[in-house]
């Protein structure tokens, strides 16, 4: 007998590239770790992404670096064109809402998330 199952969500912190990203002050203002900024070539290095591909390692305008929350060395190694990401990931407020009483709940599964 078969079953079907939904797989978790899966929670992801992102940071988009854009002009913003490299004529702040100063790039990198938030003083995010992992990744090297070159404000020059308008580009973004990760220290360590998931491949050893230049298309993984650098990230420029338009394109989103993501980091996986439950990835406990909480590395940024992913790099993905938006709209790839748009199409892959959806916002937190898309699976969950908020209750009576007042408790963010998955929309998937019912249980609260840690609020």
């Amino acid at each position: 007998m078969s079953k079907q199952y939904m797989k978790k969500p899966e929670f992801v912190e992102v940071m988009y590239v854009t002009d913003d990203t490299f004529d702040a002050p100063h790039p990198n203002e938030d003083h995010m770790t992992g990744m090297t900024f070159y404000p020059e070539s308008r580009t973004v290095e990760l220290d360590n992404p998931c491949h050893a591909a230049d298309e993984c390692r650098y990230a420029g305008i338009g394109d989103v670096i993501v980091r996986h929350v439950s990835d406990n060395e909480g590395e940024w190694d992913s790099i993905w064109k938006k709209d790839a990401f748009e199409r892959a990931f959806i916002p937190p407020f898309v699976w969950a809402t908020i209750s009576v009483s007042g408790d963010v709940v998955c929309l998937h599964c019912g249980r609260g998330l840690g609020n």
